[in-house]
This record gives structure tokens, C-alpha cells and sequence, in this order.
């Protein structure tokens, strides 16, 4: 019985003991929060929507919702986990907006994170220019050793023109910066053939647009009876070669000479080519004192000034003059030249074993006939060159 005592009078002291005791408190530690998505700083495009992601833990509880605040209003929360708010940006004007969230564990306590976002019109895309070559147009043709103008035009709807470049076969020729773009292509740049042309406009923001023409150069092409002039020489076409890009002219102008002096007149030169009135010349400009030879002399007198080529036609040579009598002759007036009249030199030595050289073979106009005469009797004199 003593026993029972004294184990309850220890019972009754360890309780004592025990409520007197103050309890052992572990303090709450809050919840992280962190956006994780946008970053702070960004720039958004009106319209649309904006998500916001963030990662919230509490290490000795739970997160009993996560709240969203826009502009220190609050917009939305979400007790679920992942924490991700979808704002339409109606709810977001044009400028600079506080998006701040607030994670709350089970036990209240709070934490928070917080960026800027900045809500800005949409970019408008750039308009790339307009660009045109108007002239000349495509497929056009031209003939060789003429410039070719070139005019384009080019607009911006939406900014500046900054240059438009012109390319001749893929090849940089030109740049203007300002209206009117107008170009000028060298005649010396347009061999004969096809070209390409390409104009290429930038605008301000570097957006380029090209447009392209095909042009042919051709060449020169001249008809029998034609007027020619070119480069100092000036001429009647009469008769053609390289299908009319090449040929011989006869001289506008005449005159009436010996084909040589009285005192020389006997002697042989062997200016005797039917064909080759320029061998003949030759044959006298270097054999011979070209003073003697009147003719010669005259026709050589027309290659001055860095003009060379004129000179006595053979004996054929005048004949395919008179084959295109009527065409040259219609050529020679109505371009102010001499008319075909009468008995014409040719340079082409006439010999036989009677009367040796003293006579060159003649051309009547008048009517067609080849005859020879004493080389100092004086004839109407034509030069020829070629071109």
C-alpha cells in the first residue's frame, strides 16, 4: 500500500512537472516566388495575349494560391500548380505595366516577384519600293555607237527612295540617290548583241525591288544610194558587203584632172589592177612624185585630218558604179552632191605592145561604155574609199 503511494505521488509530480514547462514553437519559413517568364524589361506587341510563368515552393507546407497583380490590382490566382496566368492584352494599354505575383503558403505567409512590361504598337512591315524602267522599253532595239537613255521610276509608300542602281549585264554601271533617275548608257559600253538592263531601287529601310529590259544593238546596216557620214567621211553608198554593214562609198564632190602630166604621161607605172584601185594609189604614192599624177593627187587629197582610205577606183570599181548608176545618182542629189556626168578616171594603167602605157582605162556615164585614152587628157574624177 506504501508502494501505490509513493508511485502516484510520482506520477502527480512529473505532470507538475511537465504542464509547467513552456511548448517547443518551429517557425514558418514563406514560400520562393519568382517569374520565370517574361523577363523583366520586355517589350510586347499590343494585341494578343501575355503568359506569365512562375515557380513557387514552400519547403515546410504547401502554396495555398498564387496571385497575379496588374498595376497593383490584382487580376487572377490559382491554387494549382504549374502557375501560369494567360492575360489578353485587352486588359493591357499602350505603355509601361507592373506585373507583380504574390505566392501564399498554407500557413499565410507571403512572398512576391515582380517585373515591368512595356505594351507598344505593332511593327508595321516595310513596303518594299516600287521600280519600273519605263524607257526604253523591253525587247527594244537600237543601232550600234548611239548612247541609250535609260529612265526609271521609283517610289516609297511607306518611306524614301535611298538610290536606285542600273546594272548592265549584271554588272554595276550607275547609281543616282535623287529624282529623276535618269541614266545614260555610252554607246562605247553597247557592242553589238543583246544587252540586259536592271534598275534596283532601295528604300530607307534597305528593301530592295528590281525591274530588267532586253535590248538589242544592232549594227549599222546601210542600203545602196545611202547618204554616210560618219566620223569626217561623208559619202554615197554604192555597193555593199557583210550584208550591208560594210561596203564602198563614192565621194560626194568631183573634179576634172589629168591622170598624169605632160611629161610623164609616157611612162609605165604598173598601177595596172582591174580590181585594187588603193594598189594602184600605192603604186604611185611610193614609186612615184605624186605631183606628176593629177588624179591620184586630187582623191589623195581627201585623206587629211586623220582621214585616210579615199582614193582612185580601178577600172571595175567605177564600173560597180555605174552598175548602181541610177541609186547613187538619186544619193548625190538629194544630199547636195556632184551628179554622175560624163567620162570618168579610173586608176588602171591601160598597155599593150603599140602604144605602151601611155593611156588608162576611162568610164563613160553618159552611156555605160569602158574605153582608154591618153592619161594626159583631162577626165572627171571621182575617190572611193571603203567603210
Amino acid at each position: 500500500m506504501k508502494n501505490l503511494v509513493r508511485l502516484f505521488t510520482a506520477l502527480l509530480i512529473v505532470m507538475v512537472f511537465v504542464q509547467c514547462e513552456d511548448p517547443i514553437v518551429v517557425p514558418n519559413e514563406p514560400p520562393t516566388c519568382k517569374i520565370t517568364s517574361p523577363a523583366d524589361n520586355s517589350t510586347i506587341e499590343l494585341g494578343g495575349v501575355l503568359t506569365v510563368s512562375v515557380d513557387a515552393l514552400d519547403t515546410d507546407g504547401t502554396i495555398a494560391k498564387v496571385s497575379l497583380n496588374i498595376d497593383n490590382v490584382e487580376f487572377t490566382n490559382t491554387s494549382f500548380s504549374p502557375y501560369r496566368f494567360i492575360i489578353d492584352q485587352s486588359y493591357l494599354s499602350l505603355g509601361i505595366h507592373d506585373i507583380k505575383v504574390i505566392a501564399t503558403d498554407d500557413d499565410g505567409s507571403t512572398s512576391s516577384d515582380g517585373i515591368f512590361v512595356t505594351v507598344v504598337r505593332p511593327a508595321v512591315p516595310n513596303e518594299p519600293p516600287t521600280c519600273a524602267i519605263v524607257s526604253p522599253q523591253n525587247n527594244a532595239e537600237f543601232i550600234i555607237g548611239r548612247d541609250v537613255a535609260v529612265h526609271v521610276t521609283s517610289d516609297d509608300t511607306d518611306g524614301t527612295i535611298e538610290s536606285v542602281s542600273l546594272f548592265l549585264d549584271e554588272a554595276g554601271y550607275s547609281i543616282l540617290n535623287n529624282f529623276p533617275y535618269n541614266f545614260n548608257i555610252l554607246a562605247a559600253d553597247l557592242p553589238e548583241g543583246q544587252h540586259i538592263i536592271k534598275a534596283v531601287a532601295k528604300d530607307n529601310n534597305g528593301a530592295t525591288t528590281e525591274s530588267s529590259v532586253k535590248i538589242i544593238i544592232n549594227p549599222v546596216t546601210y542600203v545602196i544610194g545611202q547618204y554616210y557620214n560618219e566620223n569626217g567621211i561623208e559619202g554615197i553608198v554604192y555597193k555593199l558587203t557583210n550584208n550591208g554593214k560594210n561596203g564602198m562609198l563614192i565621194s560626194l564632190d568631183g573634179s576634172e584632172q589629168m591622170w598624169s602630166d605632160d611629161a610623164n604621161y609616157e611612162i609605165g607605172t604598173t598601177a595596172n589592177s582591174e580590181t585594187d584601185g588603193a594598189y594602184n594609189m600605192n603604186v604611185i604614192k611610193t614609186a612615184f612624185n605624186i605631183d606628176n599624177y593629177p588624179a591620184f593627187k586630187w582623191c589623195d587629197g581627201k585623206n587629211v585630218d586623220d582621214i585616210s582610205g579615199w582614193y582612185l577606183p580601178a577600172k571595175d570599181e567605177l564600173a560597180d558604179v555605174f552598175a548602181e548608176f541610177q541609186l547613187v545618182q538619186a544619193g548625190l542629189v538629194n544630199n547636195g552632191g556632184a551628179i554622175l556626168n560624163g567620162v570618168y578616171w579610173s586608176s588602171t594603167e591601160f598597155y599593150n605592145s603599140t602604144i605602151y602605157y601611155k593611156q588608162a582605162w576611162i568610164q563613160n556615164f553618159s552611156n555605160g561604155n569602158i574605153t582608154i585614152n591618153d592619161k594626159n587628157t583631162f577626165h572627171n574624177v571621182r575617190a572611193v574609199r571603203p567603210f
